[in-house]
């Protein structure tokens, strides 16, 4: 473009709202997704496939931001302010120069997000320098679409903020509590296991090799008590005096978990 047609740089709060935006879409799909995830599989305080699942829309985050800025797109975030990404030559920016830039969002990211800030001061963030890049005004929007993008991205950043909290914070707490229950679950099974074996065998039995052989059910339980318990601890007391059993959660305490039966 020439220097007639040449846009201003994009106010820092659009391009900060249009940030939000089209980020809140992928960590909207990756928090739901995770969810259900974490809902199909068996409970464990911190799911091992969170960092990959997060590696996963992250890439796809890059991409989006990749393509979408390349040419003559925009991503949905830009196009409701107006904004558009082009090099320092003032030209349209090509999908290598677009990826660069997406990809240069990670180092944007460190240090409290330093990155992003630094375009508070000269209009450029850390991913611009980078690519050779810079965020134009190219269609200027009314004050009350302004007002109304900065709500729904504050909104935006306020739902991510709550979604991380749920998941980091207290999912993994609510995880851990439902493990010791389904450990305590299953220890109780095990005593159910035992009051069989003693009914068919006319006493208690301390080899849990032993116990789970008993019958098609108990080789079932056996299946699914290491879902719960580690099974390494299992402890089986059995005398004359009664039985007691003994094992230790999978949460990340290793919550010991006794039952027992005169």
């Amino acid at each position: 473009m020439d220097d007639s047609e040449k846009a201003p740089p994009a106010r820092f709060v659009d391009r900060l709202n249009a940030f939000l935006l089209d980020a809140s879409l992928f960590s909207c799909g990756y928090f739901l997704s995770a969810v259900v995830l974490v809902a199909l599989r068996p409970p464990e305080p911190f799911p091992r496939f969170y960092p990959v699942w997060m590696l996963l829309w992250t890439a796809l985050l890059i991409a989006y931001h990749a393509y979408f800025a390349a040419d003559d797109r925009r991503t949905l975030g830009k196009r409701l302010l107006g904004l558009q990404v082009v090099t320092t030559d003032d030209e349209l920016p090509n999908l290598r120069i677009s990826l660069v830039r997406a990809l240069a969002y990670i180092p944007s990211s460190l240090f409290f997000f330093a990155g992003f800030l630094w375009a508070l001061w000269g209009g450029r963030a850390w991913h611009d320098h980078i690519a050779g890049t810079w965020v134009a005004q190219v269609d200027e929007r009314s004050a009350m679409t302004r007002r109304a993008s900065a709500v729904v991205g504050g909104v935006a950043a306020l739902v991510l903020v709550g979604a991380w909290f749920v998941m980091v914070v207290i999912g993994p707490s609510m995880a851990r509590g439902k493990l010791i229950a389904h450990g305590e679950k299953g220890v109780k099974s095990v005593v159910y296991l035992e009051t069989k074996f003693k009914a068919a065998k006319g006493a208690y039995t301390a080899d849990p090799a032993e116990l789970f052989a008993l019958s098609d059910e108990a080789a079932q339980i056996a299946k699914e008590l290491p879902l719960y318990i580690d099974m390494t601890t299992l402890i089986l007391t059995a005398g004359p005096e009664g039985l007691a059993v003994e094992a230790s959660a999978l949460d990340e305490k290793r919550t010991v978990l006794r039952a027992a039966v005169p």
